[in-house]
């Protein structure tokens, strides 16, 4: 099963979607090919055990148990699990998890970090009050509520990131990254750092996607 939720108004500048799937164990065993598009997933994790390899034919490669963040790729990746699938996913667009974490999202590209291992809580709140609930309806609800509730209790981190938000929609229409700097007369280091905090990939990488 596969279903795709509609996100809170004052949210949809920050999340591209909220995506659920759930399956019996064998039938993702069959790496899939993930290309990187710059959102960041965060992942509430029910289910088995997954694994994460650059190559499907890999001998090595990571496995995961539990609900993490998976941050932006530098490249295509293939997962995989033998096990059981139940998962939640909030799909954060470019700079959209900027507001509700107290860290630089460059911090996290190319790494899967455990709730556990994260500086802020709001998402083991978030796992918990989930994992109490029953009706899938009612666990995205669930999920919302705690994001918006963080959203307006922290507006000093969304107003950041409503300034660096037009800055991210206009650079994929310049042939380059020097041609939006000279439109818009910003240096490239401060641009830079400001990929690095908000957004976790820098601008060029962002205008290939």
């Amino acid at each position: 099963m596969y279903r795709e939720f509609s996100v809170a108004f004052p949210l949809q500048p920050f999340i591209q979607t909220i995506w659920c799937i759930k399956a019996e164990a064998g039938l993702f065993t069959r790496p899939d090919r993930l290309i990187p598009d710059g959102n960041i997933e965060v992942m509430l994790n029910f289910g088995d055990v997954f694994y994460q390899r650059k190559d499907p034919k890999a001998v090595f490669y990571s496995s995961t148990k539990g609900s993490c963040i998976v941050g932006q790729r530098s490249s295509y990746f293939f997962t995989s699990t033998v096990g059981k699938t139940d998962m939640i996913s909030i799909s954060f667009k470019p700079g959209g998890l900027s507001p509700f974490v107290n860290f630089p999202l460059a911090d996290i590209r190319d790494q899967t970090i455990l709730f556990s291992d994260l500086k802020t809580h709001v998402f083991l709140e978030m796992e918990d009050r989930v994992a109490e609930t029953d009706l899938l309806e009612e666990k995205v609800g669930v999920i919302q509520e705690i994001l918006l509730k963080h959203f307006y209790r922290h507006q000093e981190r969304v107003k950041k990131a409503n300034e660096i938000y037009p800055i991210i929609q206009s650079i994929p229409a310049f042939n380059s990254v020097a041609g939006f700097l000279k439109h818009n007369i910003i240096h490239e280091r401060k641009l830079q750092r400001l990929f690095d905090n908000h957004v976790g990939i820098s601008p060029k990488f962002l205008q290939r996607i």
